[in-house]
């Protein structure tokens, strides 16, 4: 009995350790505005990311990871990951900013998530607080409540 509930305990704790609280990555006193184009995008659960290029005020190209929702979230608000983020749409998205870059200074030609990273692009990341989308969709992010909100169709 005590080997089942001790191996329970592991299981669960690989589960936990799993899911984060977005105040341990995430500055969430500040917010920024990322203003771009999509790239791509990875759907999972507990989190779901989108990739976006975006040229910042200096001129310098960047990439953005932009954490989401997962795909069971997502879904029961009634987004359809397929049809809502395409290659190329215009998105701006108002997000709190990762405590680090995610990758400072990228030395080399990688790809991140699929989108080309040049030559001194610098890759950040932040945890979505609202999408706009092409169509002029609206999606809001209630990490306290574990919701998401379709604002305007």
């Amino acid at each position: 009995m005590r080997l089942k509930g001790l191996v329970v305990i592991l299981l669960t704790a690989g589960v936990m350790e799993a899911h984060h609280s977005i105040a341990a990555e995430f500055d969430t006193s500040k917010s920024v505005a990322v203003k771009g184009t999509v790239c791509s995008a990875e759907f999972s659960n507990p989190h779901s990311h989108l990739f976006v290029n975006v040229k910042a005020d200096n001129g310098k190209a960047e990439t953005w990871i932009i954490e989401l929702s997962g795909t069971a979230q997502l879904k029961a608000a009634g987004v359809i990951v397929k049809d809502v983020f395409n290659t190329g749409d215009p998105i701006q998205i108002e997000a709190y900013p990762a405590r680090t870059l995610a990758i400072p200074d990228a030395e080399a030609t990688l790809f991140v998530g699929g989108c080309p990273t040049f030559l001194a692009n610098v890759i950040r990341k932040g945890h979505a607080k609202e999408l706009t989308l092409a169509n002029g969709k609206q999606i809001r992010f209630d990490d306290a409540n574990l919701a998401v909100t379709v604002v305007r169709q």
